[in-house]
C-alpha cells in the first residue's frame, strides 16, 4: 500500500481551497424573484354576523379577512348607518377585526350596514378595501329600498367628495343642528352618493360638510343643502335630477349691545352674537402707558371683561375690535361709590347666581385641587404666608398657584376633601365638626394692592 504523506503547509493550502470554494458557492445561489406587487386589498371570508344575517342580537361583530391588514383612522372612515348613540370599539385580533358595540345601542327591526370606507388596509402596500360593507338586520327582513344623486358645490358646480348625506324623518325644531339623522352616507370622489338598504318611507334629506365630525349642522363655516320636499327610496337605480347644492350660511351680523362696570375697575362689554378674536387698546397714550388692562375669560364668548390697574381719576376712552371688524369706542368712567371692599369674599368655583354650596367629590377622587374663587383679580400671591393645619399641627403645603381669579392647592388627603363653611367675614370664627384642616392666607388684589387676609376650614371626611 502507498502511502501518500502530506505536509502541514500543504493541508492548510487544501483547507482554504475547500473554504473558498464553500463560499463562493454559497455566494452564486440566486434568491426567488418578489413577483408582482401586491395589488389586492384584504377581502372578508367570514363574519359575525354574516353579510344579509336577519335577527342579529349581539353586541360584537367579527369580519376574518383573507391576509393581515391594519386600521387606518377607523373612527373617521368606518361608519353605521344609521348611526350609533356612541362609537364602538375596534380591535385587531391576528386576521380578524372585533368591533365592540355600545350597550343597547342596536335599534330594533332595522336594517344596519357597515361602511368600512378606507379604514381597512393589507400591511404591505396599504391597498385599501373601497366599497366594502356589511349590512344585517336585527328584524326578520333586509329593507332594501334605495336612494341616490349628486352633491356639488353651489357656485361652482364642482362634486363635492367626503360630504355626509343625511336622512331625516322631520326637519321640525332645526333637528339638524339637534339630533344624529336617522341614515347616512357619504360622496364619492365624483360627489354621487348612494343609500342601498332603506325602509319604505318618506324622508328629508340634508348634505354637510361636517367639520367637527359630530353628524350636526352646528359650526359657522359647516358648508349645507337641502331640499324643502321629502323624498322617498325606490327600488330600482334610479337617481334625482336635481343636485343638493352645498352652500355656506352667512355669519350672523355681530354688534355691541352694552357695556357695563359691575365694580370698580372692571369692564364688562356685551355682544349681540358669541365672538371668536378680541383686541382692545386705550385711545390716549399717557392714560395706555400709567394703566395695565387685564382680560378675564376666555373666547368664543358673546362678553368680554377687563380690569383696570392703576384705575384712572377721571374718564377715559377704551377702543373694542370683535372679530378684527367690529370696532367700538367705550367711554369709560368709574364712580366713586363703587369702592373695594376691605374684605374678600370666597366664592365656590361652582357657585352660581350667590347661592351658597358645599364643596364635595365623589369618594373615588381623592387627588383634588382645592381651589379658592376671588370677586377680584390676584396680582401677588406671598407663598411663605400660606400655611396648611391639622388639628392645630401644621403640614407640609403643596404647591400653590393663582390664576387671575382662582387661588389653587393640591395636596394629598387620606378621604375625599370638603370644603364647607365658607367665611366671608375676615378672621371669623368656624366650628368644624369634625377632625378639619385649616388654611391661612394672605394676598393681594390687582385694584388696590391692599392686603387681604383670611381663613377657611375644610373637613377631610
Amino acid at each position: 500500500m502507498v502511502r501518500i504523506r502530506i505536509s502541514g503547509k500543504a493541508q492548510i493550502i487544501c483547507i482554504w481551497a475547500f473554504l473558498v470554494a464553500f463560499v463562493w458557492g454559497c455566494a452564486n445561489v440566486v434568491t426567488p424573484s418578489g413577483g408582482p406587487k401586491d395589488k389586492a386589498p384584504p377581502k372578508i371570508e367570514e363574519s359575525i354576523p354574516k353579510n344579509g344575517q336577519t335577527d342579529f342580537e349581539g353586541d360584537e361583530i367579527i369580519l376574518s379577512f383573507n391576509e393581515f391588514f391594519k386600521l387606518n383612522n377607523p373612527s373617521q372612515e368606518i361608519y353605521f348607518s344609521p348611526p350609533l348613540p356612541e362609537k364602538p370599539d375596534y380591535n385587531i385580533r391576528q386576521k380578524s377585526l372585533q368591533i365592540q358595540l355600545p350597550d343597547n345601542s342596536l335599534r330594533h327591526s332595522t336594517t344596519y350596514t357597515i361602511n368600512f370606507g378606507n379604514g381597512i388596509q393589507d400591511i404591505t402596500e396599504g391597498n385599501a378595501a373601497k366599497d366594502l360593507t356589511l349590512t344585517f338586520s336585527t328584524g326578520p327582513v333586509i329593507d332594501t329600498f334605495r336612494l341616490g344623486g349628486r352633491v356639488e358645490d353651489a357656485f361652482t358646480a364642482k362634486p363635492e367628495e367626503n360630504t355626509w348625506v343625511a336622512l331625516y324623518k322631520s326637519l321640525k325644531d332645526s333637528v339638524p343642528d339637534k339630533k344624529k339623522p336617522q341614515y347616512v352616507t357619504k360622496t364619492d370622489e365624483n360627489g354621487q352618493y348612494r343609500f342601498d338598504h332603506l325602509p319604505k318611507s318618506t324622508f328629508y334629506i340634508f348634505a354637510l360638510q361636517d367639520n367637527n365630525r359630530n353628524l350636526r349642522y352646528d359650526l359657522p363655516n359647516e358648508k349645507m343643502a337641502f331640499r324643502s320636499a321629502t323624498v322617498e327610496p325606490v327600488q330600482l337605480d334610479t337617481l334625482p335630477k336635481t343636485p343638493l347644492r352645498l352652500f355656506q350660511k352667512e355669519p350672523p351680523r355681530i354688534s355691541q349691545v352694552s357695556n357695563k362696570a359691575p365694580v370698580k375697575g372692571k369692564l364688562v362689554v356685551h355682544y349681540s352674537n358669541e365672538i371668536e378674536r378680541f383686541s382692545s387698546q386705550l385711545v390716549k397714550k399717557e392714560v395706555a402707558k400709567q394703566t395695565t388692562t387685564k382680560r378675564e375669560g376666555t373666547l368664543p364668548s358673546d362678553s368680554v371683561a377687563f380690569w383696570f390697574h392703576p384705575i384712572p381719576d377721571s374718564a377715559f376712552q377704551f377702543v373694542t375690535i370683535a372679530n378684527d371688524t367690529v370696532r367700538d369706542t367705550v367711554r369709560v368712567q368709574f364712580s366713586p361709590r363703587n369702592t373695594i371692599p376691605d374684605k374678600l369674599p370666597l366664592k365656590e368655583q361652582n357657585q352660581q347666581r350667590g347661592e351658597r354650596k358645599k364643596v364635595s367629590w365623589p369618594s373615588h377622587e381623592v387627588y383634588q385641587s382645592l381651589g379658592l374663587l376671588f370677586s377680584y383679580p390676584i396680582d401677588t400671591l406671598v407663598k411663605d404666608k400660606i400655611h396648611l393645619f391639622r388639628d392645630s399641627t401644621e403640614r407640609q403645603p403643596g404647591i400653590f398657584s393663582s390664576s387671575k381669579r382662582v387661588l389653587s392647592n393640591r395636596f394629598i388627603t387620606n378621604h375625599p376633601t370638603r370644603l364647607s363653611n365658607i367665611s366671608e367675614q375676615q378672621n371669623e370664627k368656624i366650628t368644624a365638626k369634625s377632625s378639619s384642616n385649616l388654611i391661612m392666607f394672605i394676598l393681594q388684589i390687582i385694584t388696590s394692592f391692599n392686603f387681604i387676609k383670611g381663613r377657611i376650614i375644610f373637613s377631610e371626611r
